[in-house]
């Protein structure tokens, strides 16, 4: 009677190498691949297609300063569905944070700058961009992109720094909505009859051109830095810094730009919707500050990524 081929029944023991296991394998590893693909490019559609029409739409109704802060929804929704999408369950500090964003939001949508661009002329658009003070924000933010683009690639950067620069980048400089809510109201105020447009058609059309031009240059550098900095660190590190630097420059640019101290209407105004803006970052600051992983074992490996980085990263989007 020939001797049966004995099975394993050890944990410890390990299965031999058959062309059915490495199919098999193989297989997993194809599927793998291609979902996680297919969840990248659904990302990078729902971040360069929806997310583009949607804050269109809505700036239409509503001040940059208001509708910035809305942004932290984003860090929301990555606590809440993070466990059914990628199997990462929130922790309670995580969730409190959720929390802690929504109330920031709610408190800042109720106290905050109300005013639209009603009665606005064309040339006072133009004027505006020739205001010292916004000048002088948009000099500052051009030093500030430049010591994040410094810090980034200085090999004697500290670790930590290097990371700050890369959360901040995005955020930062897609905090200059006044460019895609004055373009929306060149168009407004271009398409109403009755509206009378003393500026010549070559000023016009370069006011639009150029409004048009930086408000798709900010919102793309935005989010390639974004991009960038999710193949670095985790999701939620770098949504985290990426929305909460944007917030902060989106409200300095709207003090600055649109003057939301000044039409804010009484002093509990004030008071509200900075305690708003302080809960909504505060929120922020804890998911930023969780415990955190890089993805690559060094920084300097920022361009091209094979099919596991491409496995990992449409995991993370």
């Amino acid at each position: 009677t020939p001797t049966p081929t004995p099975t394993p029944t050890k944990e410890s023991e390990v299965l031999p190498i058959t062309s059915n296991n490495l199919h098999t394998s193989e297989d997993y590893r194809s599927t793998t691949t291609s979902n996680s693909r297919a969840l990248r490019y659904c990302g990078m559609f729902g971040m360069t297609v929806l997310n583009p029409i949607c804050c269109v739409w809505a700036m239409q109704y509503a001040s940059p300063s208001i509708l910035a802060p809305f942004s932290g929804l984003t860090l929301v929704w990555i606590v809440l569905f993070s466990e059914s999408i990628v199997g990462e369950r929130p922790t309670l500090l995580q969730m409190i944070a959720a929390s802690l964003i929504v109330t920031g939001e709610v408190i800042v949508a109720i106290s905050g700058d109300h005013t639209n661009d009603g009665g606005v002329a064309l040339e006072d658009l133009y004027q505006a961009y020739k205001n010292p003070f916004f000048i002088a924000f948009l000099i500052a933010m051009a030093i500030w992109m430049t010591l994040l683009c410094y810090f980034k690639n200085t090999s004697g950067t500290s670790p930590k720094l290097r990371r700050f620069a890369w959360g901040v980048s995005g955020g930062s400089i897609t905090g200059l909505q006044n460019f895609l809510k004055d373009w929306l109201t060149t168009i407004k105020i271009l398409s109403d009859p009755s509206s009378s447009i003393s500026l010549g058609l070559n000023s016009t059309t370069m006011l639009l051109l150029i409004m048009a031009t930086c408000a798709i240059a900010s919102s793309l550098s935005g989010l390639l830095l974004l991009t960038a900095c999710m193949k670095r660190y985790d999701a939620t590190y770098s949504s985290s810094m990426f929305v909460g630097s944007f917030v902060i420059s989106a409200s300095i640019m709207a003090a600055v730009r649109y003057h939301t101290f000044s039409n804010l209407e009484t002093v509990w105004n004030w008071i509200f919707y900075l305690l708003g803006l302080s809960v909504l970052l505060g929120g922020i600051a804890i998911l930023a500050t969780q415990e955190h992983k890089e993805h690559h074992s060094s920084d300097d490996e920022d361009e091209g990524h094979d099919e596991h980085d491409d496995t990992r990263y449409g995991t993370v989007l």
